[in-house]
């Protein structure tokens, strides 16, 4: 007889992993040539995906090198750091 697993399961990430992203999102330098290891979603409206894809078009770009381009020019001048 096998034991039923549940429909759903909800995991967490460990503790230790979160509590150095959290600390190192806050203590790290940038580094300009890093890839990129960490994600996270962003929920547009239709409007703007459409202003996003017309930006795109315009610079030549892909929508998410063209998100982030304009993204951490933003948050770089919010922080003073440009």
């Amino acid at each position: 007889m096998t034991k039923k697993r549940p429909a759903f399961t909800t995991r967490k990430p460990p503790a230790k992993n979160a509590e150095t992203f959290i600390k190192g999102a806050s203590t790290v330098a940038p580094v300009e040539d890093e890839k990129p290891s960490v994600s996270f979603s962003l929920r547009l409206t239709p409007t703007q995906l459409e202003q996003l894809r017309e930006l795109a078009k315009r610079d030549d770009r892909s929508m998410q090198k063209t998100a982030l381009r304009y993204l951490f020019s933003a948050v770089k001048s919010e922080l003073g750091s440009e």
